[in-house]
């Protein structure tokens, strides 16, 4: 499977089941329009859906999936899991199942405020990634996450001075490669990307 972040603007996902695996899952699409359709809805899940159907999923149900963009299958029945699979591939939409077998995965994910993190095995040790999230977000220096936020500034910076690509790249990494880039983050933002400039070069 091929990594992708994806804007949750204007997408429309239908959550097919409302139990707890169906709750973590939204829990990673809450900023798209949900729907959920089950006879059983977690409470929590009802607060994050656009629009609740309490109801026992049955063909008129099924017939929602061509409307949206994204299906996740969570009811606890595998065989009907594996029909809205079916569905959903033979009509070109994304389709998540609890069972396996649908065309994308949602990730174990760590969040910071300038980048993300995601782990994933494409399913075949689901333990593995929440494990490995878990080590990260102890290892990770918050540094990381004043420097994403500088050298995006300084890529804007860079991007009015340096038009070639190529050369803009290379820049960034020289930053990123230097231990006194590092050390100015102990300064204030000024300081730092005065710093962060110098090492770049390209007449900033």
């Amino acid at each position: 499977m091929v990594p992708l972040l994806i804007s949750p603007n204007h997408l429309r996902v239908l959550f097919l089941g409302g139990g707890n695996v169906a709750m973590r899952k939204a829990e990673h699409l809450k900023d798209c329009r949900i729907t959920v359709v089950a006879e059983s809805i977690k409470e929590e899940l009802k607060e994050i859906a656009h629009k609740v159907v309490e109801d026992r999923i049955h063909e008129d149900s099924l017939s929602l999936i061509e409307q949206h963009d994204l299906v996740i299958a969570a009811t606890d029945d595998a065989e009907l899991n594996s029909r809205i699979v079916e569905r959903c591939i033979s009509s070109n939409i994304l389709v998540n199942s609890v069972d396996g077998g649908g065309n994308f995965m949602i990730p174990s994910t760590l969040r910071r405020d300038h980048y993300t993190v995601c782990a994933s095995t494409e399913g075949l040790a689901p333990v593995f990634p929440p494990f490995l999230i878990g080590i990260l977000e102890g290892i990770l220096d918050p540094a990381y996450d004043d420097m994403a936020r500088l050298i995006s500034e300084l890529r804007l910076e860079l991007k009015e001075r340096l038009p070639d690509q190529k050369k803009r790249a290379e820049a960034l990494e020289k930053v990123l490669r230097d231990p006194l880039a590092w050390e100015a983050l102990g300064e204030d933002d000024e300081t730092a990307l005065a710093t962060m400039r110098r090492i770049a070069g390209a007449g900033l």
